[in-house]
C-alpha cells in the first residue's frame, strides 16, 4: 500500500535524516519523551558541552542553569504551565532575584535556539520521507 507509513519507514527516515548531536537528543527528550527530570539534568550538561563546543554558549553555571531550565519548560511542564521567574527559579534551583536580572534572556535564548532545532529536526526527516515516496 502506498502512502502508508510503517515504524520501519519512519526509523530508516530518521536515521538518514542525518541529525546533529544536539538535534539527536533534543529527538529523544522532545519528540521521543525519553526522559525524567533527573535524566534530563544529565542531558542537559551533556547539551551545554556540546554547545560550548560550537560556540553556541559560555562555560559558566549561569549558561548551564538556563540550558536545564529551557529544556525541562521545553519538554515537561504542563500545557498550563506560565514561565514565571518564580516557577524559573524553582526549576533551576536559584532565587526568583537572579532569574530576573541576568538568567532570563538566556532562557528565552536557548528555548528558541531549541525550538529552531527541532524545526530543522522536522525538515530533515520529513525530507526523507519524502525521498522514500519519490
Amino acid at each position: 500500500m502506498k502512502g502508508v507509513l510503517t515504524t520501519a519507514d519512519i526509523c530508516i527516515s530518521i536515521s538518514y535524516a542525518k541529525l546533529t548531536r544536539i538535534q539527536n537528543i533534543l529527538l529523544d527528550v522532545y519528540v521521543l519523551k525519553k526522559c525524567t527530570v533527573e535524566q534530563l539534568k544529565l542531558i542537559s550538561t551533556d547539551i551545554h558541552k556540546e554547545l560550548i563546543s560550537t560556540g553556541k554558549s559560555e562555560n559558566t553555571d549561569e549558561h548551564s542553569t538556563s540550558i536545564y531550565i529551557a529544556l525541562v519548560e521545553l519538554c515537561l511542564v504542563a500545557a498550563d504551565y506560565k514561565p514565571t521567574v518564580r516557577n524559573r527559579g524553582l526549576i533551576g534551583g536559584v532565587s526568583y532575584l537572579k532569574v530576573h536580572r541576568r538568567l532570563g534572556a538566556l532562557i528565552d535564548s536557548y528555548l528558541e535556539l531549541f525550538k529552531d532545532e527541532l524545526n530543522i529536526v522536522s525538515a530533515k526527516i520529513s525530507k526523507q520521507f519524502s525521498n522514500k515516496n519519490n
